[in-house]
């Protein structure tokens, strides 16, 4: 449903108009479709400095200001929710400083900025969530969260009444004071953006804490679980998806996130028995490469219980080489696998005794992929001279699963593995047979989730560098237990 707003008059009662809103929308593509279309990209070539232009500028300005108006005068009271579906154009209207015609500057808004916008402002505040309902709240920590929620609502709020108006103020503005006025656009914009961030934590806090929150409040916590999943913040999406379907059984999408983190955190049994509830309303919100985990799900299962066996034995024997990888994020510590794979494990430590990992870059990072470590410093690409045996083709290999340590190879030529490394976000069973797992994270999953992505990757596999970014990298790397031997890599005769 495309809303068009009343732009004859910024002062008219648009109070009427509300009603042809949509309850809730549910898809961010939706969302996307109630904000002011810009011209498409042979219009704003062909009109320039034209009256056509200048006539969609005005439009906007007046949408903008209708829009600010409506949102300072009737939403100040606590009755009336803000009911707009407020998003962001992705290209914006500027003048040229020395011809002074009108053009437009592409992709102005970051994409985490406008799908903050898009999605939060225009999810939560739909007619008629939080005015007729109240959280039943049960304690002073739940009464806190909820006061702090609705702190957040306001200076949300507050932040895009400062946005609409000065976007406003600058496509009406000269070309002395363009300057002026975009600063204050994008000092609301990020006021606008901490205030939707600070949002998500308050209503999770309230989701965990209240006994039962309001349907908005846990409008945002769906929300959040999107822009989670999509952070790669799978452990914390599994929690609020799982307590989501606890409050509503009825809600398809808060079982399709706890269906996808649970797989991706390991957790294959549950994974199977959620998506066995509706699979074929739940295949529907489940990306294709996680679909493809749940089709060979009873050999996930079967793999996962053998690993699981396996590491009550390791526990036992308590013996297995232990190291430590300080990051800018943070510390992981990591177990090796010496009794499947001695010869990576030897060629790993013996790295980490020279120092050569100090100072290495994470340079590839894939959300829900891998973080891949060991050929690049800021200072360019390094390697440490040599290749090893592959061990992936042992009878006993260990699969990859979340948190796996495996040596990277070149594609499709054996014995090629060296000093790069990868940890893996999600189970990777395509990359068994083909690298050598020789370890797993024991502690600092959550620090492997916050490294800083330096890729993208399409539904293809295609990878695409992300620019501009600075890469996190290792700090230092140290042994903290290994058996009483020498380790010393066997390397591949050249």
């Amino acid at each position: 449903m495309r809303y068009h707003w009343n732009t004859a008059d910024p002062d008219s009662d648009t109070e009427s108009e509300l009603n042809k809103l949509p309850r809730v929308i549910r898809r961010f593509e939706q969302s996307l479709s109630c904000q002011t279309k810009l011209p498409n990209k042979a219009a704003q070539q062909s009109c320039h400095g034209t009256e056509e232009i200048e006539s969609h500028i005005k439009r906007n300005i007046t949408v903008h200001l209708c829009q600010a108006k409506y949102i300072e005068k009737k939403t100040m009271s606590k009755t009336l929710p803000l009911t707009l579906p407020l998003t962001l154009p992705n290209t914006f209207p500027a003048r040229c400083s020395k011809s002074g015609e009108w053009n437009f500057v592409p992709k102005f808004l970051p994409t985490q900025r406008l799908k903050i916008y898009a999605s939060i402002l225009a999810f939560i505040f739909l007619g008629s969530l939080s005015s007729r309902h109240q959280p039943t709240l049960a304690g002073q920590e739940a009464v806190a969260a909820d006061q702090e929620y609705n702190e957040s609502t306001d200076r949300l709020r507050a932040a895009i009444v400062k946005l609409k108006r000065s976007q406003a103020k600058f496509y009406f503005s000269k070309v002395a004071d363009a300057g002026e006025f975009y600063l204050e656009w994008d000092k609301a914009a990020i006021e606008g953006e901490q205030a939707a961030a600070d949002l998500q934590d308050a209503a999770i806090d309230v989701l965990f804490k209240a006994a039962q929150p309001t349907r908005d409040q846990m409008t945002v916590a769906r929300i959040a679980c999107r822009e989670k999943m999509e952070k790669g913040e799978y452990e914390l999406v599994y929690k609020i998806s799982k307590r989501l379907c606890d409050l509503d059984p009825d809600e398809t999408e808060y079982f399709a996130y706890k269906t996808r983190a649970a797989l991706i955190t390991n957790r294959f049994v549950e994974a199977k028995e959620t998506f066995a509830l509706d699979p074929g309303e739940l295949s529907t919100f489940i990306p294709a490469k996680e679909m493809m985990l749940m089709d060979n799900i009873d050999v996930h299962i079967a793999n996962y219980e053998n690993e699981l066996k396996i590491r009550e034995q390791e526990a036992k024997a308590d013996d297995l080489p232990i190291v430590e990888l300080t990051t800018s994020k943070g510390k992981i510590v990591i177990e090796l696998f010496e009794n499947q794979a001695p010869g990576h494990v030897a060629n790993f430590i013996s790295i980490i005794d020279t120092g050569y990992y100090e100072g290495i870059l994470f340079h590839r990072v894939v959300t829900g992929f891998v973080a891949q470590a060991g050929g690049f410093t800021m200072s360019g690409r390094q390697n440490v001279g040599y290749n090893i045996y592959d061990e992936h083709g042992v009878e006993d290999a260990r699969h990859h699963f979340r948190g796996s340590l495996s040596m990277a190879s070149v594609s499709g030529k054996p014995n090629s593995a060296s000093s790069q490394f990868f940890l893996t976000f999600s189970p990777t069973p395509m990359l068994d047979g083909r690298h050598t797992c020789f370890g797993r994270i024991t502690e600092g999953l959550d620090v492997l989730d916050s490294l800083t992505p330096t890729r993208t990757m399409d539904d293809e596999g295609t990878e695409t560098p992300i620019e501009e970014i600075v890469p996190d990298r290792i700090i230092s790397a140290r042994v903290i237990r290994k058996r009483d031997h020498e380790y010393k890599p066997i390397r591949v005769a050249k």
